[in-house]
Parts: C-alpha cells; sequence; structure tokens
C-alpha cells in the first residue's frame, strides 16, 4: 500500500514512526510526538473517538500517518483520505488542480491523490502535527469542518514560561540545589528531540555553585532516565526529551511532570 503523504522536503520536519512501547529495557525510549497531547487530539478529531491512553495509542498509528511540522514545507498527497493539523496555530492550505483553499487549525479535510498541502511557519506555539488517514472501505470524503482548535492546543499554556518539575533522585545531595529553581535559563540552539540544553542567564558564578556535592564529588553509576529527567552536568542541565536514551551517568537533580512534557515542545 503507498503511503498516505510524500516525504516532507525540509530535514527537520520529521514523518512519526509508532511509539516503541515496551522497549525500554533493550535501550529504546518511546520516542513518538515531542507534543504527545496535540497528536493525540489530531488522532481524536480524526477518527471521531474520544483521547485515549498512550498504550492504545497504536490503533490510530496503525491507520494513519503523522508528521512533526516545524519548518515552512509542501508535500504530495498520494492516496484518498482525510488529515487534520493541530499544535502550534499556522497557516495551512490545499492545493487541488490548480486552486488553492485555506484550511483553518483543526478543521477536517479531504485528501485527492495529487493534492498537495503547504504550510508557514507558527505564529504561535512552535510544533504541529498534521495527521491524515486513508479511506476505508464504504467511507466517504469529508468536507471541510471548521472547530475551535484553542480547545485542543497547549501552547497557549506555554507562555507562561515556566515548567513544573519535582525533585529528582540526586536532588539532596547538591549543596545548593534550590538555586536551579531560582535562576533563569535559556534553551540553547543545539537542542534537539533528545534533549533539551540550558544556557544560564547571569552571573557565571551561579554554576560552579550548583555542581558542589555534598559528598565533594558528583561521579555516580549510569542509573535509568525517563521523559522529563533534568541531568545536571558540567556545563548545565539538560532535559531529556522524547528520543533520549534509557540510562545516564550524570546527577538526575529534577524531573519535570508529565503534565508539563507536551509544553516543551513549545519552547524555542
Amino acid at each position: 500500500m503507498k503511503a498516505l503523504f510524500s516525504n516532507p522536503t525540509h530535514p527537520i520536519n520529521l514523518l512519526l514512526e509508532p511509539m516503541r512501547i515496551g522497549a525500554q529495557h533493550l535501550g529504546y525510549a518511546l520516542g513518538g510526538a515531542l507534543d504527545r497531547f496535540s497528536l493525540s487530539m489530531a488522532y481524536a478529531r480524526l477518527f471521531q473517538r474520544d483521547c485515549r491512553p498512550l498504550e492504545q495509542l497504536q490503533y490510530a498509528e496503525e491507520r494513519s500517518s503523522s508528521i512533526e511540522v516545524i519548518m515552512p514545507d509542501q508535500i504530495e498527497v498520494q492516496e484518498a483520505g482525510s488529515a487534520v493539523m493541530l499544535g502550534s496555530s499556522r497557516p495551512l492550505s490545499l492545493l487541488r488542480k490548480g486552486r488553492r483553499c485555506r484550511v483553518p487549525q483543526g478543521a477536517l479535510f479531504d485528501l485527492q491523490p495529487g493534492d498537495h498541502i503547504s504550510w508557514g511557519r507558527a505564529l504561535q506555539g512552535f510544533r504541529s502535527y498534521l495527521v491524515g488517514t486513508t479511506l476505508q472501505q464504504g467511507q466517504k470524503n469529508v468536507q471541510i469542518q471548521k472547530v475551535n482548535a484553542r480547545q485542543f492546543n497547549v501552547w497557549g499554556w506555554a507562555k507562561r514560561g515556566k515548567i513544573r518539575v519535582v525533585a529528582g533522585p540526586e536532588y539532596d545531595q547538591f549543596e545548593y540545589a534550590q538555586l536551579l529553581l531560582e535562576a533563569l535559563w535559556q534553551i540553547d540552539a543545539s537542542s534537539n528531540r533528545m534533549g533539551m540544553r540550558l544556557n544560564l542567564l547571569g552571573s557565571a558564578d551561579l554554576l560552579p555553585a550548583l555542581m558542589q556535592h555534598k559528598r565533594g564529588a558528583a561521579e555516580m553509576i549510569s542509573q535509568p532516565v525517563q521523559d522529563g529527567t533534568v541531568q545536571l552536568t558540567p556545563s548545565g542541565p539538560i532535559i531529556l526529551l522524547r528520543d533520549r536514551q534509557t540510562v545516564g551517568g550524570y546527577p538526575r537533580i529534577l524531573n519535570v511532570i508529565d503534565a508539563d512534557m507536551d509544553l516543551l515542545a513549545h519552547y524555542r
């Protein structure tokens, strides 16, 4: 069977693979969308089902194609079906037989082979999710159905500039760990889907103080990590994201709460 979409032309726009559920003991993290809430809401719109637990999203993944969108791009439709885009707010349009139609955020729209879907830069938020599925036997195409996309988005919550965390396993081993919560941090340009590196804003003297271990040394045996683990490295903290490793040798000083993991997809 043909793929529903052609591959994105921009290398940073990612055709998502199904999550690797139950493989962490083999060294594979779950992976998948950085903003799972927006992706699962897109699935819910597309299949007209309630948003379901992570382990049950395989139903949707097996029946759809999903692209994690960051940069402006264009793709070609290769099969008849329907699609929806959720996540960050950005212009989206469908080109069919020389006629271009604007598609509202969160609207369901039909697909025909040879159509071209294009999108621009994010106006609010950072990542979007284009999800489409082929027509099953007996199904009919849908017309564009507008919806209030705000109820499906998390990027608005990200405007506050704060992420909630809990203390990590090694938090109490550091003399001045509280300073990590009081400082201001900026996302480093080298950040990617594996991790978000943070640079300190303000006094450079703070970082050596943060690294001051109560026992005088911070060496440790590699330990399991999870989505949202904040590792304290000599060059600063790193927040582990969806494509992280499964073990790490740096102190796990904090952990982002599950409810705020999706917000990290919209910081840049």
